[in-house]
């Protein structure tokens, strides 16, 4: 029997779940002889976000709830468009490609 209570327990299954599907997608999904790296990356990529989160997170104290809900608004807006730049960069190269008749060198 645990000596944890079910709360605890269901939190951690939780957080586990998303990890191991997404690891075995990257790893499934990876070209041959880089799975490793883009596991590695995998894990880069969620220590860099929770070092974020905790990063932003002490800003609670100082700015207080109303400022710190504004500006995690704010820092969304600018992944938005910073994602939303990089994809219109990145279709905008495959277009470029296939005019100049280079369309099986973009992947």
């Amino acid at each position: 029997m645990s000596s944890h209570s079910p709360k605890v327990e269901l939190f951690a299954f939780n957080l586990e779940l998303p990890s191991r599907r997404g690891l075995g997608l990257f790893a499934s999904l990876a070209p041959r002889g880089i799975g490793a790296t883009i596991i590695a990356a995998w894990f880069l990529a969620a220590f860099f976000g929770n070092f974020l989160s905790g990063f932003v997170s002490q800003w609670w104290v100082i700015l207080g709830a109303t400022r710190f809900f504004v500006l995690l608004a704010g820092l969304a807006g600018v992944a938005a468009l910073g994602l939303s730049r990089g994809r219109a960069v990145r279709e905008g190269s495959v277009l470029r490609a296939k005019r100049m008749g280079h369309a099986g060198d973009v992947a």
